[in-house]
């Protein structure tokens, strides 16, 4: 499992996906959400996915582990010296 993360100055979003691309497109798909949301609500423009899709971090996620910073903190199985 992946998890894409998208912080701005206002929102932290987050999506999940099978596959890193997986992850990427459904946080395409929640950016694209929340523009239709706040179209004319914002007091400044709304940035396009092309201006902001390199600010997406997509970090592998074990199931049933923990991460932090991006990082693997917690992994089933795994001990660390």
């Amino acid at each position: 499992m992946y998890l894409a993360d998208l912080q701005t100055s206002h929102f932290a979003f987050h999506a999940l996906g099978a596959t890193e691309a997986e992850a990427r497109d459904a946080m395409r798909k929640t950016w694209a959400e929340h523009c239709r949301e706040y179209q004319g609500a914002a007091l400044t423009r709304l940035y396009t996915w092309r201006e902001i899709a390199d600010d997406v971090n997509v970090f592998p996620l074990p199931v049933g582990g923990g991460i932090r910073d991006g990082e693997p903190l917690y992994q089933p199985g795994k001990v660390k010296a």
